[in-house]
Parts: structure tokens; C-alpha cells; sequence
């Protein structure tokens, strides 16, 4: 991408996000469930990157752009200080993507070494005898879920690359039976929702968008939904509740002197203080006399889903080798040198207007 065409991109693919973002937001706090709003960030973040996909891959129409503002338009986003500025802003986001990048792959990859060192951890303690209820077994051995404990773990987390896997610490084999059920049951519904893709899908809009202030507030509402999602989703009565509230406290006493940085995100205690405060209190206000089933998703999916098109014709008119002659923009190099291996001729050039119909001119001369 050229110095002169990224700041179209920046600006625009900016905008765009905070469109979804915004709109997801007003959307998730008016459902009536964590579950919903869970389900709908993970729309949301699936929104975002494919907003950036379209606007990389492939051309995007130029409403804003008008025949008399483009020679205003050339004259300022030609100057030498926006040239400068532009190579500045792509250096700045590169710099900083690219820590926020190898941040990521570094703790995935101190995270597979930590599952790589766990031991089995013994459901059954004597003959036939387990540590959980029958049915949480059968769900963990129905969904293929290995349970693993660690020595250099202090919070229970979830994990999955090839194959489901939940990893205690070793503290958790002193706990009493029903706290420790609590424990399986909340991992297991972590990883039921497909919470890890999720997680993995919001790193990767917050690595790509690391200088939006929006993208970091609801990526801490979109953690606290989906920690409230999966222990609605864990607890189903009172007394599995107050199990899981004995845990959770216990967990917090052990590791109030120390600090774990898991790369899953999924850990028992959430992502930090606060958010194991809403927890509690979320916890503490449910009505268990009265469980009923989430509401359906689709309208508010729906409109989602239906205003993205709409938020992907947002491009801000400051390239200044984009004319405005055309209404739809060249074909990003990348995608049309794949469609030429395809024998699938595309235009990934400017159109000249004006050297076009000097060329006519003088073959009409001719």
C-alpha cells in the first residue's frame, strides 16, 4: 500500500469500526441476557475484521468523492506535509501492531509451553468414583475435553489449538468436590461457546485497531459479557451458584499475592478485579426460582449484519491519486494479481480522464 493510499485506509477502516462498534454496543447493553450480548460481540468482532478484509482485498465506491474537490483535494494531500505526516502515521501504526503482534504469539506460545509441562488431573479418585457428577463427566468426555493440572498455575484456564483442554492448578485437588465441579463446569462452558475462537478474533481487532480507544472499552465489555455468559451458562440453581461463589472466593485468597498473564484470557478470576466483582454481584442478583431460555438473537444480529454494508461505503476522499473520475476505486494490487493467476482481468490503476480523451482527441484527428 502506497504512502498516498493509506491514510484513505486508516481514516476510513477507523470510521467504519467505530460504526460497528458503537452500534454494538448500544445493541449488547440493551439484551436482556449475557448470553446474547456475548454471542453478540463475537458478530461484532467478525464485523470489524471483515470490514478491514473488504477495504484491503477488495475496491470500495467513492460517494464522498466530488469532480470539484479534486483539485483541492490533490493540492493538499500532495504537499510535502502530508506526505510526511502520512509516512509518519504508517510508521506509527506498523511500530505499534507489530509489539502488540509479537505480545500475542509470545504469550500463546508460553501458554502451549505451560500445557505442554501439565500432568493428567484425576477425576476418579477410587474405583469407580469421581471427583464430579456423572453428567459433567459425560459432557467432558462427550466433547473430547482433557482435564490437565499444572505447578506453575495459580487460576484455572481453558485452552484449545488442535484439541479442548482444561488446566487446574494444583491448589484445586484440595478443594471440596462440589467447588471444584463449579470450576470444570464454568471452563466447560467457556469452552462450549467457542470462547477461545472469540478471544482469538478480538486480539486480533485490537492489534489491528491498538490506537482506538473504542476497541479497548469494549473489549472490557466483551470480556465481561462473556465471563457472565459462561457462569450463567455454568450455574443453573442456587445451591450450583453458591458452590461456585465458595471457589471463586477461595481462588481469590490464593492467588491475592500473585499475578498470572494468560494468553487464553479465559482464566477463572476474569480479567481482573473488577470484573470478578460484577461477577459476584451478577451472580448474587439472579432469580433461580426463574430460569428461562435466553431470547433469540436475530433481530438485533440482524441489524447488525445489515448495517455493515452500509458502514463499508464510509471512505474519506484523502488520497490524492484517487480522481474521483470513477465511482468505484482500482482493485487493490494484492487481490488483482491473485484474479490474474485466474486468467480474470481486473483494473488496478487510476483512470485519467484527461490523458483518455486527449488519446481520443487525437485519433479523431488522425
Amino acid at each position: 500500500m502506497t504512502s498516498s493510499a493509506f491514510p484513505e485506509f486508516f481514516l476510513s477502516l477507523s470510521i467504519q469500526c467505530t460504526v460497528i462498534l458503537l452500534i454494538s454496543l448500544r445493541l449488547t447493553r440493551k439484551c436482556s441476557s449475557s448470553e446474547s450480548a456475548d454471542k453478540l460481540w463475537g458478530i461484532c468482532h467478525i464485523a470489524v475484521l471483515l470490514l478491514v478484509a473488504t477495504g484491503v482485498l477488495l475496491p470500495h465506491v467513492r460517494l464522498l468523492h466530488s469532480g470539484d474537490d479534486d483539485i483541492l483535494l490533490a493540492s493538499f494531500a500532495a504537499s510535502d506535509l502530508t506526505k510526511t505526516c502520512s509516512s509518519l502515521l504508517r510508521f506509527l501504526w506498523i511500530t505499534g501492531a507489530s509489539v502488540l503482534a509479537f505480545r500475542t504469539a509470545w504469550s500463546l506460545i508460553t501458554t502451549t509451553r505451560l500445557v505442554s509441562r501439565t500432568k493428567h488431573f484425576p477425576l476418579q479418585t477410587s474405583g469407580d468414583a469421581t471427583r464430579c457428577s456423572p453428567e459433567t463427566a459425560a459432557r467432558l468426555m462427550a466433547s473430547r475435553i482433557t482435564v490437565l493440572t499444572s505447578d506453575d498455575l495459580i487460576t484455572p484456564f481453558c485452552w484449545q489449538l488442535q484439541y479442548p483442554v482444561i488446566v487446574l492448578p494444583k491448589s484445586l485437588c484440595t478443594f471440596p468436590e462440589d467447588e471444584l465441579e463449579a470450576v470444570l463446569l464454568h471452563e466447560l462452558a467457556h469452552l462450549e461457546a467457542k470462547h477461545p475462537l472469540r478471544l482469538f478474533l478480538q486480539r486480533l481487532v485490537e492489534i489491528i485497531f491498538w490506537f482506538h480507544p473504542l476497541v479497548w472499552i469494549t473489549s472490557r465489555e466483551a470480556s465481561l459479557q462473556r465471563e457472565l455468559a459462561a457462569d450463567r451458562r455454568a450455574n443453573r440453581s442456587a445451591t450450583q451458584a453458591t458452590a461456585f461463589l465458595r471457589g471463586m472466593a477461595r481462588l481469590a485468597d490464593y492467588c491475592v499475592s500473585r499475578t498470572s498473564t494468560l494468553a487464553a484470557g479465559l482464566g477463572f478470576g476474569g480479567a481482573g478485579p473488577s470484573i470478578l466483582q460484577r461477577r459476584i454481584e451478577h451472580l448474587l442478583s439472579l432469580d433461580w426460582s426463574n430460569n428461562p431460555q435466553p431470547k433469540p438473537l436475530f433481530g438485533n444480529a440482524a441489524l447488525l449484519v445489515s448495517i455493515m454494508p452500509l458502514a463499508a461505503l464510509i471512505w474519506v476522499p484523502v488520497n490524492d491519486s484517487a480522481t474521483g473520475r470513477t465511482l468505484v476505486s482500482p482493485w487493490p494490487r494484492i487481490s488483482a494479481s491473485v484474479l490474474r493467476e485466474f486468467g480474470i482481468s481486473v483494473r488496478d490503476y487510476e483512470v485519467d480522464n484527461h490523458r483518455l480523451l486527449e488519446h481520443i482527441h487525437r485519433r479523431e484527428g488522425l
